[in-house]
């Protein structure tokens, strides 16, 4: 682990440390206005007026206008934010209110014990500055949402949703099942205990560039950074279980990480669910954390290899693969595991455009056009795109089938006489093991019947 006199470059005195937290301790006490400090918790204590207020009356009309006018309009700009990134509305929060009575009961009073977490949160950012001089201010909003977010940034604040950061182990979940079904194994890790490192995750992604990734190794190492930077950087051990499940299993992670990393989707990596052969949710974030440590720890100066990292174009492969081959976390060089990768993808046998049963003879202009793979597919998806021609020659698609064998597909397409045709066969497709096919580009066209 790299301590943060190692990274700075200097010794950080234990006394020094000590007025740090006894002036940040002072500016916790006023950590609810806006203007005066970086931590701003007003908004819980509105929402739980409106919370009050909504099931004091059975009017519907007066209950959504109580949400929208006492809690969203009159809100805090981390609140308008956290609303704005998640698309929550007074309807939808009007039904969590109601669906999940025993949730909010139990997570209330957790909820308003922001002010205990703030001078960890302040002496944590006071860190951050030691080992990052460069760090730029952000605003930190803790606000209620609507159980879709315990944190994210937007606009370069850092929103939190109190109601599930400040969750726990006995918050209930037996209401949640049917809709928010993963919610019980977040509150199995409680939550609570974690949200000073959360912020300070979130804190450290509003310094990094961009909004993340472009596949899953980029995405891997934007969040394994934060990760990364907020604890091991700091001297901090993280709480997050796929951190110390990875580092127990680090070489079968690696193993099966390196076949998938350059996938387009994250799902088996990150924001997911436990229900997959590890138990264990987030790992993606384990991986990102391992190459940041590696490349970290192979550095001759530790505090410029983090600016690096914080600094990383996350959307740039040259950036990103480069200091994932610096790092030397993987036993071989990215060309090889991505060659491998490549020969893993299925392909496009070819495809065959025939009249349409459904032709008749005033619309002659419906064909089915059947494209053929080397593999049985994931039927859930079947997305094509436009091609360089561009959207005004992609055909109008009436339906879309599945062969008995999963292996072709079949699009019902109307098509216009004369008119040159192309669809892009990417991404939008997955094999049954979960792989993209590799691309093709379909040309046809003019068809005359």
């Amino acid at each position: 682990m790299v301590t943060r006199s190692q990274v700075a470059g200097r010794p950080g005195p234990r006394v020094r440390r000590t007025l740090v937290l006894v002036a940040l301790l002072l500016l916790a006490g006023c950590s609810r206005q806006p203007g005066d400090t970086p931590v701003v918790s007003s908004d819980v204590g509105l929402f739980w007026e409106a919370y009050d207020a909504v099931r004091s009356t059975e009017d519907p009309d007066q209950r959504l206008r109580i949400i929208r006018e006492r809690y969203i309009e009159a809100g805090s700009p981390g609140l308008d934010g956290i609303v704005r990134a998640r698309g929550y509305t007074a309807q939808e929060y009007l039904k969590a209110i109601d669906s999940y009575p025993a949730f909010w009961d139990a997570v209330r009073p957790h909820t308003t014990e922001v002010d205990r977490v703030v001078p960890d949160i302040l002496a944590g950012i006071e860190e951050l500055r030691e080992i990052y001089p460069g760090l730029t201010p952000a605003r930190i909003y803790f606000t209620i949402g609507a159980l879709r977010t315990n944190g994210t940034i937007l606009d370069g604040n850092l929103l939190i949703g109190a109601e599930l950061a400040f969750s726990t182990p006995e918050t209930p979940a037996k209401e949640l099942e049917q809709d928010l079904p993963h919610l019980a194994s977040f509150f199995a890790t409680n939550p609570k205990r974690l949200v000073g490192s959360l912020v300070l995750h979130e804190y450290v992604h509003t310094q990094q560039g961009g909004s993340g990734g472009y596949d899953l190794l980029s995405q891997a190492l934007y969040e394994g950074v934060a990760e990364y930077v907020a604890t091991a950087g700091l001297g901090r051990e993280s709480g997050v279980e796929a951190i110390a499940f990875g580092k127990a299993h680090d070489a079968e992670l690696k193993a099966h990480f390196a076949g998938e990393m350059f996938l387009p989707w994250y799902d088996g990596w990150i924001w997911n669910s436990p229900d997959n052969r590890y138990g264990v949710r987030d790992l993606g974030y384990y991986m990102g954390y391992a190459v940041a440590e590696a490349y970290v720890a192979g550095a001759a100066e530790p505090r410029s290899a983090i600016e690096r990292l914080i600094q990383l174009d996350y959307g740039d492969p040259e950036e990103v693969e480069a200091v994932v081959e610096q790092s030397g976390y993987f036993d071989r060089p990215l060309a090889e595991l991505r060659a491998e990768y490549d020969k893993t993808r299925p392909r496009i046998l070819g495809r065959a455009i025939v009249k349409s049963r459904n032709a008749t003879e005033a619309d002659p202009w419906t064909f089915d056009l059947t494209v053929r793979f080397t593999e049985e597919m994931d039927t859930r998806y079947a997305s094509a795109h436009p091609g360089p021609l561009g959207r005004d020659h992609f055909p109008e698609v009436r339906g879309v089938s599945w062969s008995e064998d999963r292996r072709s597909v079949t699009y019902e397409i109307r098509l216009e006489r004369g008119l040159s045709y192309q669809m892009d066969i990417r991404s939008g497709y997955r094999s049954a093991r979960g792989y993209p096919p590799v691309g093709r580009l379909l040309d046809f066209g003019p068809v005359i019947p």
